[in-house]
């Protein structure tokens, strides 16, 4: 965990001392590691900072916040963040003394635990870059060898979102109580892990802190020469006990209230200064306490919430078509003249419809239509014979009537020798009236 050498975590010494320290860090590890084997040493030491948290996933929220400030130096781990919105980091004020004034040298990882193995190891975790920040325009810059001002926090918005698997982590809500002397909340960081500020902690750290009321807080603070106003209602104090507080490293970080899971966990302050030696006896460390009203004004206007589109109207079956006709469609008198002509193009004329055929008649329509023919056939061919021998008849009369005539003149009429002719050789007959 960490701390401010000179009472502010981030801000604890002078710019080219920092660096300075930053590059012996290193070498300083590697021979405290070398050369002190004694077990009480090495235990006050990792004691200081807490521990490592045990599992990787239980703080998916924690965003850790590099500054880029030289070429040559590269990255440096400045503070520590929450993810409050997908789009939102929340960390501390005095953080961002580090940042160009248009955030171009900060670069954020979400989700981190240890940001020097996260991508090898294949933990999940998100990189991103600034769009803009936005510091409490009642936050005051102070001197390096004084504490952070009330209002220690600020806002940062990514460059894109995170996924939806990357949760945010729960605010205390407007009005929300100052909580009970000695109820136990949650710091979490990646601060120093010895009272020096040499041993910096690679995976993130975790460590219960009993909260300290601020009239007992305000007291202890001007034990060590404070002023009586330096701690005021905006704050939150935990952690009295020796060899176990925030260090350097861990500004800009929350203390949680934590809960069954990352989703049922809340944020009741941000990591913002201790004194300059690390978790000495009696000294608590200082939290701003969550604002929730500006912060809330601030989302509404950095990351304001997409609206939901309205639910679309439930789809409409296609009409019948309508059988043609040749009559005119009347227009809607609502639509302009022009809109009427193109809405109601004139029908085309509908094509000349066929008589349907008709069906074959059925066996049994076949048997009675054929027995109508074979009648019609007989009555026809007795009509017939009837009329044949009606002429027969006719034509004995006229003989009958002609003979007398005939003796009488000696000679015959030429169409009855014609007609005997006809009947000597058998040719008198029309062969089409033979019945």
């Amino acid at each position: 965990m960490g701390a401010n050498n000179q009472m502010c975590p981030t801000c604890s010494r002078s710019f080219g001392a920092l660096l300075a320290t930053l590059l012996l860090l290193t070498i300083a590890v590697t021979a405290c590691d070398a050369s002190r084997t004694d077990t009480g040493l090495m235990r006050r030491m990792l004691v200081v900072g807490g521990k490592a948290a045990q599992d990787e996933e239980r703080y998916p929220y924690m965003t850790r916040i590099h500054f880029l400030l030289d070429d040559s130096l590269g990255l440096l781990a400045g503070c520590g963040g929450t993810l409050i919105t997908p789009r939102i980091v929340l960390t501390a004020a005095h953080c961002m003394a580090l940042a160009s004034k248009d955030g171009s040298n900060i670069f954020l990882r979400v989700g981190a635990y240890n940001p020097l193995m996260d991508e090898a190891r294949r933990h999940k975790s998100e990189l991103r870059r600034v769009q803009e920040f936005r510091v409490h325009p009642a936050y005051v810059q102070l001197p390096e060898d004084q504490p952070t001002s009330p209002h220690d926090l600020a806002l940062i918005v990514l460059d894109s979102p995170v996924p939806p698997e990357f949760p945010t982590i729960a605010l205390a809500q407007e009005g929300e109580p100052y909580p009970a002397a000695g109820a136990e909340l949650q710091a979490v960081g990646w601060g120093s892990t010895d009272t020096d500020n040499t041993r910096v902690a690679y995976a993130l750290q975790n460590l219960g802190l009993p909260v300290v009321g601020l009239p007992q807080c305000a007291q202890q603070w001007s034990y060590a020469g404070a002023g009586a106003t330096l701690i005021g209602e905006g704050h939150l104090c935990a952690g009295l006990q020796s060899q176990q507080n925030i260090c350097f490293g861990d500004s800009g970080g929350p203390l949680l209230r934590l809960g069954g899971s990352p989703q049922q966990d809340v944020q009741l302050g941000i990591t913002s200064f201790s004194f300059p030696e690390c978790a000495l006896p009696g000294m608590p460390s200082v939290f701003t306490f969550i604002p929730k009203k500006w912060i809330d004004e601030q989302l509404l206007e950095l990351d304001p919430p997409t609206p939901a589109l309205p639910p679309s109207p439930p789809s409409q079956p296609s009409p019948p078509a309508e059988a043609s006709t040749s009559a005119e469609v009347p227009l809607d008198e609502s639509l302009p003249t022009v809109l009427q002509s193109e809405a109601a193009p004139p029908l085309p004329q509908p094509e000349a419809v066929l008589p349907p055929t008709q069906p074959e008649p059925t066996n049994e329509a076949a048997a009675v239509d054929g027995s109508t023919a074979d009648n019609t056939q007989a009555a026809a061919a007795a009509a017939t014979a009837t009329a044949m021998e009606q002429d027969a008849s006719a034509v004995a009369q006229t003989e009958a009537n002609t003979a007398p005539a005939e003796q009488q003149t000696g000679g015959k009429p030429a169409s009855k020798q014609g007609s005997e002719q006809q009947a000597s050789t058998g040719e008198g007959k029309d062969s089409s009236r033979v019945p």
